[in-house]
């Protein structure tokens, strides 16, 4: 028989404890295998980060996804990886989350290899131990490059809509029913603060004959010369449409009466200076009327109708007047026939 005594009892238990001791590393270095191959063969992009945001583990997913190899992609923070200087709110948002180790989700771009941005949906999430201690961070990426290169290019095509829609579509100006929409509003500007705007009313005063000598096909080159003359006149915040026919409309937002006659001066000269029809040899005048804001009634309710008829009338004046002439707005003025 054998007995055991006290000494040898403790050897045993330490012995035990020893072989406990390994086995739980063995668990424990199985279980890390076993994750590091489930992170290795997952389609999900993850990274594993400590709890100051340093880089600890990048999968083949998510190091393919920036563009780099794994050794490479594991090197440095998440502020390496999440710069976000163009978007200060989502950086201090995303950077509050990892220093707390909070949960946090959100659409953001990532520095990838060579300088390209990849848009992304990001998960981040605290890494519990038990009692609650968070021991770091695991992040999720899933690219959603594609889906905003489409919401891009859906918001370009949708922009062009809008501008074709505002477009008259021979000669490239604005359409009327935009330049009625502009004028609204800055008629309602205007009237609300006291500024002036004006009217310029045209219209090409020999464009029958052109049309009765050269066709209707050399009438479309005279409004689209016309019209590439007109442009160079204005200022940028001027709005130039082709109103209907051989008739264009110019807004002139803060103009007075005596400015904008010198801008309709300017306009009927670029025009008279051209020559047009197939061999150039037509001369086209033009003839203009010119009317403010501050002619309207501010009490009617209808300030767009009513200055666009006020410059009507003050174009109907140099018509008769034997064309080629500007005339302003006064309250003298006949009023054109009905048509």
């Amino acid at each position: 028989d054998y007995v055991v005594t006290d000494e040898g009892g403790e050897y045993l238990r330490a012995l035990v404890g020893r072989l406990e001791a390994v086995q739980e590393r063995d668990a424990q270095a199985n279980q890390a295998a076993r994750m590091a191959d489930a992170l290795a063969s997952t389609s999900a992009a993850v990274i594993i980060a400590d709890r100051a945001g340093g880089l600890e583990m990048v999968n083949e997913a998510c190091a393919h996804l920036l563009g780099r190899d794994v050794a490479d992609a594991a090197r440095g923070t998440l502020a390496d990886l999440f710069p976000l200087e163009d978007e200060p709110r989502i950086k201090a948002d995303f950077f509050a989350a990892v220093h707390a180790g909070r949960e946090w989700a959100g659409e953001t771009r990532v520095h990838a290899e060579g300088g390209e941005r990849v848009s992304c949906i990001i998960t981040l999430s605290p890494i519990r131990r038990p009692g609650g201690r968070t021991d770091g961070l695991v992040l999720t990426l899933r690219d959603v490059s594609d889906r905003v290169a489409m919401e891009d290019a859906l918001r370009a095509a949708n922009r062009r809509l809008a501008e074709q829609a505002s477009r008259d579509a021979l000669t490239g100006l604005y359409n009327r029913g935009y330049f009625h929409e502009v004028l609204e509003r800055e008629m309602a500007r205007a009237v609300r603060y006291g500024d002036v705007l004006s009217v310029v009313m045209v219209d090409l005063d020999q464009f029958k004959e052109v049309n009765d000598l050269h066709g209707h096909a050399a009438g479309d080159e005279v409004l689209c010369e016309v019209a590439r003359l007109l442009r160079p006149a204005l200022r940028d915040g001027d709005v130039l449409a082709r109103y209907g026919g051989d008739e264009f409309c110019v807004l002139l937002p803060n103009t007075d009466a005596a400015a904008a006659e010198v801008v309709a001066e300017r306009l009927c000269a670029s025009v008279k200076a051209a020559g047009y029809g197939p061999e150039g040899t037509s001369k086209i005048l033009l003839s203009a009327g010119v009317a403010t804001s501050a002619d309207v009634r501010t009490d009617d309710g209808q300030h767009t109708d009513s200055i666009l008829r006020l410059a009507d009338r003050a174009l109907y004046a140099s018509k008769g007047g034997g064309g080629g002439i500007v005339t302003v707005y006064s309250s003298d003025l006949e009023d054109p026939p009905e048509a």
